[in-house]
């Protein structure tokens, strides 16, 4: 027989303390944390996730979790001001929503962009681009595709493609 599929008799699993039972229930589902934030509140000598799967149910497991906010500073990866050129766009289209949402801001046509406006007095050069931007995310504003170019050579961003 494969290794692994005859049936263990001789291996008992572990019998875990009921308030460390209790106590990892409360975590994972009413405090909403990891297993691995799990695992390092209840200290050594007890693996949350054997403890999750024994003794949380699955529908518990999945449904009834909150979700837990990783927007901004809360994010593992949040990089502040320190945010590339790439990086800022995305910013504008998670709090403002997609350009082709709105109407441009110039034609009044269907846009397409958010461009940059100019004038910020945190404004930076992407490095790779040339072109400037900001973290201010007031400074952008949608355009259909035209509009943003013909803004663009009047001197807000030099470089774009």
């Amino acid at each position: 027989m494969p290794k692994g599929v005859y049936p263990h008799t001789h291996i008992k699993p572990r019998v875990y303390p009921p308030e460390i039972v209790a106590e990892v229930r409360r975590l994972y589902i009413d405090e909403g944390m990891t297993v691995a934030e799990v695992n390092s509140a209840i200290g050594p000598g007890y693996k949350a996730q054997l403890i999750i799967e024994r003794h949380v149910p699955e529908p518990i497991r999945s449904s009834r979790r909150k979700k837990r906010d990783q927007s901004g500073a809360a994010n593992s990866t949040w990089r502040g001001d320190d945010v590339s050129y790439q990086g800022v766009h995305v910013r504008v289209v998670a709090a403002r929503g997609k350009a082709r949402a709105h109407s441009c801001a110039d034609c009044g046509g269907p846009a397409l962009d958010w461009s940059y406006e100019g004038g910020s007095p945190t404004e930076r050069i992407d490095p790779e681009s040339g072109c400037p931007f900001t973290t201010n995310l007031n400074y952008y504003t949608p355009r259909c595709r035209k509009c943003h170019r013909g803004h663009d050579r009047r001197g807000v961003t030099p470089n774009v493609r």
